[in-house]
């Protein structure tokens, strides 16, 4: 691709990216905070700072943990270079520090972010000389990247990649900055691996033990003609990427280091293969490498623990929020969040929190309690008629009860109901002697329909067997009627017989 095609795809990039607020999404449980994010670049960081904030920092350190086959890079520290206020996802691994004084020493140059607002002034040493600069930043909870840098007997203070002072004939050797109340920084202080010679052997190797994780970081910081060549090997296929210092495929650039996301087997190991190539006067190479957060459906998430309830929200280092927002974003089913209802509750949190049950759930700065809850902390479950998110909605007006989290209507609400009567009882000896008495009431009738019934019966059979008597007196008369008519006949043939 032509250079100045490949600026102007860096360009497009960055306008899109600053049109289009990535999503971030906050989940609170007392002191649990969870955050959920669709940029795997961008680092995160929570509002208001802690301490003790401790995002998914990875337990196995790749450049001095990681399995290196014919290393010929050596391990560097920050200052190699002049330093870069560095803003990519490695800057949440930087601790915080609550102060007022901060130092820097043995060094001419120094790289360090600040929470605003503050006030401070840098006093910029060397042995006994020192210039002094005032600083006041008016943006309110934000981080502000600035450095002091030095080139040969010049040094210049930048803030946000804007230079606000410089001094000339002075190498300076340290620095403290003394702030008129305590405030939150953080000093940029991270490794990375680092050449300036091109390969001249089979390349140097890294391999990465399967972990789960579905994809690495790749940082890279190359000169302008240089490029580096990664092989990936996972056992099945392997692929090359080529990185120039211009842009890549997936990226994204801050200040001279460059990011790309590589897709690796969660449950087999990958090697990466890495060669130098290019480069002429001035030529150098720096790479660094970290696994991916755990992701669920394109999305990313970490989780730190603080030691108070203090209501947190999660903060993507650079996003601009341009996202306009009424409040989070209602899903047409309990238990998911986000733009695109795509991430669950129970992936995320765990299956004893299938509706994030007693969390604050907040996308960008807003912020709701989850379905079923209210109060300031989302602890209590919602009064009366009310149910969903913040218990903001009503249950319909047919419906006694409803479910705190669906709203569907409870068929028989919590208690002690009897069906016939279609009402609840809350006191148990009322409802059992109800039922009681319902049980009396149907064998009263039962026992009435009987006797009824056996009358009818007693009544009916008497009349019956009368009338058989009956019938059968009647054929017994006609039959010894007819025996004597008979006879009759017979005896009057007999006289007739004799006479003659």
């Amino acid at each position: 691709m032509h250079l100045n095609s490949q600026y102007h795809l860096l360009i497009l990039v960055l306008i899109v990216k600053s049109v289009f607020a990535e999503e971030i999404i906050t989940l609170q449980k007392d002191n649990n905070v969870t955050c959920i994010t669709d940029d795997i670049f961008l680092p995160i960081y929570i509002s208001p700072p802690s301490t003790e904030e401790n995002f998914g920092k990875e337990t196995t350190d790749l450049l001095t943990e990681g399995k290196w086959a014919e290393d010929d890079w050596f391990l560097q520290a920050e200052d190699a270079f002049i330093p870069e206020t560095l803003v990519d996802r490695r800057w949440q691994d930087f601790p915080i520090l609550y102060t007022d004084h901060l130092e820097f020493m043995n060094k001419s140059s120094f790289a360090f972010s600040v929470y605003g607002p503050a006030n401070f002034t840098l006093f910029i040493r060397k042995n006994n000389m020192t210039r002094k600069y005032e600083v006041e930043i008016e943006d309110v909870n934000r981080w502000i990247h600035a450095r002091v840098i030095t080139q040969n007997t010049r040094v210049f203070y930048q803030q946000d990649g804007h230079i606000l002072r410089k001094w000339r004939t002075f190498k300076p050797n340290g620095l403290i900055i003394i702030s008129e109340n305590l405030t939150y920084w953080k000093k940029h202080s991270y490794k990375y691996k680092l050449s300036y010679n091109i390969t001249t052997s089979n390349g140097t190797s890294l391999t990465v033990p399967a972990s789960g994780r579905t994809c690495l970081l790749l940082y890279t910081w190359l000169c302008r003609t240089c490029v580096l060549q990664v092989v990936l090997l996972d056992g099945v296929s392997s692929k090359t990427i080529l990185i120039n210092s211009i842009i890549s495929n997936q990226f994204s650039v801050t200040n001279s280091w460059q990011t790309r996301k590589i897709d690796i087997q969660p449950d087999k190991d990958t090697q990466l293969k890495f060669s130098r190539h290019g480069g002429q006067s001035h030529r150098f190479w720096a790479i660094d490498v970290q696994l991916c957060p755990p992701t669920y459906n394109n999305n990313s998430f970490i989780q730190t623990t603080i030691s108070t309830v203090e209501a947190k929200i999660c903060k993507l280092l650079h996003n601009n929020e341009t996202k306009i927002s009424n409040g989070i974003t209602t899903c047409s089913k309990a238990g998911f969040v986000g733009t695109y209802c795509n991430v669950s509750c129970s992936a995320i949190l765990g299956h004893k929190f299938p509706y994030c049950e007693q969390h604050r759930i907040c996308e960008f700065s807003k912020c709701e309690c989850s379905w079923g809850y209210e109060g300031e902390l989302c602890q209590e479950t919602c009064r009366g008629n009310k149910w969903g998110l913040s218990c903001k909605h009503g249950c319909n007006q047919s419906c006694p009860e409803c479910n705190k989290i669906t709203g569907e209507c409870n068929p028989q609400p919590q208690g002690y109901s009897i069906g016939i009567f279609n009402h609840c009882f809350e006191n148990p000896v009322v409802a059992f002697l109800l039922l009681v008495l319902v049980i009396a009431v149907i064998v009263m009738k039962i026992y009435s329909l009987h006797f009824i019934i056996a009358s009818i019966l007693k009544n009916l059979i008497p009349a019956r067997l009368t009338l058989i008597s009956q019938k059968e007196d009647d054929e017994d008369s006609a039959q010894t009627s007819a025996e004597n008519f008979e006879l009759q006949i017979l005896n009057e043939k007999s006289g007739v017989l004799l006479t003659n």
